[in-house]
């Protein structure tokens, strides 16, 4: 277990926890009423599995990938960390919101809050090729998602959480009782259950419901879901009127959902009034940490990857190019500036993104520690272009922003110093980035998503020579987050969530 403990303040009179469930590990962030981070500690899967037992019906695993898969592991962690925030903030604790990798599903009985089949993380597909991974009913899966839901609908991935869910439900009926969770639906119910082995009320939030086919317009379950489009096939409406019963039932992130339950208020010395807050995914809650607070803000994260956020008025899709919309409630953001924002679109707006294959870790296969890349950075002049055209990309295919299976990366010609090809690197990772970003625009419809400003998370945000190379080719202000976990994005759902309540 790591730990990054800042001054406790004992009159603090209320405090707000946000907990992320990654794929290595967890992690928890308490924040105070003016949203500054007093606590964060963390701890990996494999240091739970260490000194627990898995309780879940599937295999034992033995790496972080598959130990992020065991349920049992998640509520281990929740225990370890809620017991590792210091009393005196636990006693002043009024709200905890979760966030979850995202189209990571189990199925629940909720009159006993036991896993009956799972979990299927974000990266499990239908089309799996290991021949000891391959559901043998995940190709019919596939092609049914195929027949029944919209062309570029989120939901029709091999990887959705629609097509995981048509997998289990092809491969042996739903009991009456089994419902649909995601990662951070099961946790909060958890948070909520009165007792161990009793009943579970599951419910999950936009941003997770989006990969099981949730319209985040009409914010509601589409009738595709219902089998609506299927009337010739008797047997797959009967097979998605199945589904459509387990599914949970659909709030905001940030809503108010109950009350932490009665016997972990005790064993966590917690207030009594300690609310259980809706939460989110990982990547929106990384992006609500990084400090965006109004349509045209944007967040670029420089990591192995790049990959970009940008909020709109609007929902900008594109299935190609990997592009679609998350709904934002205006009021998980903090409440600055939002002039630029559609006046007719009360509490509305959207989060359009885009990953790119292109990033950092072509920094890594150059050779370039931490030591050469801050002492070259420092000899560039971020103001002057290179005369390099490079796409410092990994492999081969590209989806965004140039949709193109066959496009590989361009390192070619190296220059005769390095201090000249490392100059040619950043300027080609930030030539895709405003590629990325006049993608979303023309898709948006130009100027509604326009970018305005550009927070940066990831790796590549503490390079400030680069921040300024990008800051000139953007036309916008690029600005260092200060927070980029997850975890503490999820805190601020928590505490924004309890502001509203006293508005």
């Amino acid at each position: 277990m790591t730990s990054d403990v800042q001054k406790i303040h004992h009159e603090t009179e209320c405090v707000f926890a946000g907990i992320d469930f990654g794929t290595s590990g967890c992690r928890i962030s308490v924040i105070d009423g003016d949203e500054r981070e007093l606590f964060s500690d963390s701890v990996r899967w494999h240091q739970l599995a260490a000194s627990a037992s898995s309780s879940t019906p599937t295999r034992q695993p033995h790496t972080d990938g598959a130990l992020a898969a065991d349920p049992s592991l998640w509520l281990a962690g929740l225990h370890r960390l809620m017991a590792a925030v210091p009393v005196e903030m636990r006693r002043s604790m009024r709200a905890i919101a979760v966030d979850g990798t995202s189209a990571t599903v189990l199925l629940v009985d909720t009159t006993t809050g036991k896993v009956t089949r799972g979990c299927r993380l974000y990266n499990w597909s239908a089309l799996d090729e290991d021949e000891d991974e391959a559901p043998a009913e995940g190709p019919r899966a596939w092609a049914m998602a195929k027949a029944v839901s919209p062309p570029g609908s989120p939901a029709c991935s091999p990887t959705s959480s629609f097509v995981k869910c048509l997998t289990w439900l092809l491969e042996r009926p739903l009991d009456a009782d089994e419902k649909i969770a995601h990662q951070c639906d099961f946790v909060l119910a958890y948070l909520r259950s009165s007792e161990e082995g009793g009943p579970m009320e599951v419910v999950t939030d936009w941003n997770n419901a989006l990969k099981i086919g949730y319209d985040c317009e009409t914010l509601s379950y589409p009738p595709w879901l219902k089998g609506h489009r299927t009337a010739a096939d008797p047997s797959m409406r009967a097979t998605l009127e199945s589904l459509f019963d387990a599914l949970p039932p659909v709030v905001a992130p940030g809503e108010v959902l109950g009350h932490v339950a009665a016997g972990r208020v005790e064993q966590w010395s917690l207030p009594a009034d300690c609310r259980v807050v809706s939460g989110t995914t990982d990547s929106i809650a990384a992006f609500l940490a990084a400090g965006a607070s109004r349509v045209g803000d944007a967040v670029t994260t420089l990591g192995s990857t790049l990959a970009i956020k940008l909020l709109t008025p609007d929902p900008v899709e594109d299935a190609q190019a990997g592009v679609y919309s998350h709904r934002i409630p205006l009021s998980v953001l903090p409440p600055g500036d939002r002039s630029s924002s559609d006046p007719t679109t009360t509490d509305r707006c959207f989060l359009a993104g885009g990953a790119s294959n292109v990033g950092c870790a072509v920094l890594v296969d150059e050779g370039f520690s931490d030591d050469e890349l801050r002492q070259l950075s420092a000899q560039i002049d971020p103001e002057t272009d290179s005369p390099l055209d490079y796409y410092p990309m990994r492999g081969v295919g590209e989806r965004f922003p140039f949709n193109d299976p066959h496009r590989v990366g361009r390192l070619q010609p190296k220059p005769g110093t390095r201090k000249e090809y490392l100059h040619g690197i950043l300027q080609g990772i930030a030539s895709v980035e405003v590629a990325g970003y006049a993608k979303l625009k023309k898709l948006g419809g130009a100027p509604k998503a326009a970018v305005r400003r550009v927070f940066t998370a990831g790796g590549g945000a503490q390079n400030d020579v680069w921040r300024r190379m990008r800051e000139r080719m953007l036309g916008v202000p690029v600005i260092r987050s200060e927070h980029t976990d997850s975890a503490y994005g999820a805190a601020l759902l928590a505490k924004r969530a309890l502001d509203r309540l006293s508005d």
